[in-house]
């Protein structure tokens, strides 16, 4: 695991020397079903610690993505949230039992979320897409929220429902495009 993080920590070094301004950190093991607190401790958490202090100096933001398998599955938020080095945290919050709300008070970091990336994002209108915008501002505050998807945003996501969220935070933030 020590070589492999090593492996990670070097890439991740190019790619800021090569110009990205942060790091995306994606955890598959962040669900109580997926790994014991236990094994956590053990196998996963002392190896992002690494990966992320070794880059803390580099990297303008370090964000972690806490991926969840099934709707409502319960997340280690509270664990993870707290990880030294860590800018943003990302769950899936629209599927999730923790809100976006909640999750944002229980973090000392920005939120990252509110975008239903499987519904309203990949199938809705860009009225939709706009209301979900509001609603997480609405929900959740503007201050420490980056409004997001919580997961990835697939191929078949309308354009237009894109363009409709960043013109949405725009309309709140003129200064969101800087």
């Amino acid at each position: 695991l020590d070589l492999i993080t090593d492996v990670m920590i070097d890439f991740a070094r190019a790619t800021i020397e090569a110009g990205a301004d942060g790091l995306f950190l994606a955890s598959q093991h962040s669900t109580y079903s997926s790994i014991s607190d236990e094994h956590y401790k053990e196998f996963i958490y002392p190896y992002d610690l690494k990966l992320i202090s070794r880059l803390r100096g580099k990297a303008k933001f370090i964000m972690i993505h806490l991926h969840a398998r099934e709707e409502n599955e319960e997340i280690r938020f509270d664990k993870i949230a707290k990880t030294p080095g860590v800018d943003g945290i990302n769950w899936e919050d629209q599927s999730s039992a923790l809100s976006l709300k909640e999750g944002k008070k229980l973090a000392r970091v920005t939120a990252l979320g509110g975008i239903d990336h499987n519904g309203i994002l990949r199938t809705g209108t860009p009225d939709d897409a706009k209301e979900q915008v509001l609603k997480a501002v609405k929900d959740a505050g503007f201050k420490r929220l980056i409004v997001a998807p919580g997961c990835v945003v697939t191929v078949d996501t309308p354009p237009e429902n894109l363009v409709a969220v960043r013109d949405a935070v725009r309309e709140i933030d003129p200064y969101s495009d800087e």
